[in-house]
């Protein structure tokens, strides 16, 4: 669908399942493995830039915590609890250009935390906080600064990453005791992180995400790999409202799955 809401993983998932099932086994494995498969089948066999974690939502269903600090060949995923409330889908009209702007992001970063140290996986999945881009810089030997110096701007989307990990980790610090008021806020600011720093949302998306967080209070984001397709839409149990249609905008509601589930007959 091009519009980053998992639609070929979730294909990946459902199809394995089907041939697992329909084979003279007949037993379909556990829903980690068929999340490791599907991922082999539609990213690693074509040596795409893409990650697990679209895989493991849809084998698994509902709202999962995901850790790939240990092993990132075999994470963990668990259960996250979240506060109620109802969720909605907007199409901005536009698809996206999923692995070009996957592998731009990714090879970027990973590109300016080598210069930093030798482990760039471990080095972004550490809890720690730089002040400012030129905070990340000084951390540099000086034929470094001066072989990059012309690409500086580049640097947001380094200390983008940085800030994405310190807000997933105080997210996930709130487990089991956070509001609606609470995920409305990181939604939004999360969006922000992904729009102005890592470049990855369009002006059509800004506009429905703050017209909807700024004039009702809802939460807003884009998903996906971004450069298109659909955004997020929170909005907590205890608040009245309705996101509305907008003239090019359909919102559509939706609920979380309970995962990939093989049916006979």
């Amino acid at each position: 669908m091009g519009k980053g809401v998992s639609s070929s993983s979730a294909l990946c998932v459902a199809w394995l399942s089907f041939l697992f099932a329909a084979s003279d086994r007949g037993e379909v494995p556990e829903p980690m493995e068929i999340a490791r498969l599907a991922h082999q089948a539609e990213v690693l066999n074509f040596g795409e830039p893409g990650g697990m974690q679209d895989h493991i939502a849809s084998a698994l269903g509902g709202v999962v915590r995901m850790d790939f600090t240990s092993d990132p060949a075999s994470p963990s995923a668990d259960p996250f609890p979240i506060p109620p409330g109802r969720f909605f889908l907007g199409d901005s009209g536009s698809t996206k250009d999923t692995l070009g702007l996957l592998g731009d992001v990714k090879n970027a970063v990973l590109e300016k935390a080598r210069l930093i140290c030798d482990n760039p996986d471990a080095y972004l999945k550490t809890p720690l906080r730089f002040q400012s881009t030129r905070d990340v810089l000084t951390r540099l030997p000086l034929s470094a600064l001066r072989h990059d110096a012309a690409l500086l701007p580049h640097w947001d989307r380094f200390k983008a990453t940085l800030i994405n990990r310190n807000m997933t980790l105080r997210f996930i610090r709130l487990q089991n005791r956070m509001t609606g008021p609470q995920m409305v806020t990181y939604m939004n600011a999360h969006h922000r992180v992904l729009s102005r720093r890592l470049k990855t949302s369009s002006e059509v998306i800004d506009g429905h995400c703050t017209r909807l967080s700024s004039h009702y209070g809802f939460g807003a984001k884009i998903v996906g790999s971004g450069g298109g397709g659909v955004y997020l839409v929170y909005i907590p149990v205890d608040m009245p409202g309705d996101p509305g249609v907008s003239p090019n905008h359909r919102l559509l509601e939706v609920a979380v799955s309970p995962g990939v589930t093989v049916r006979a007959g």
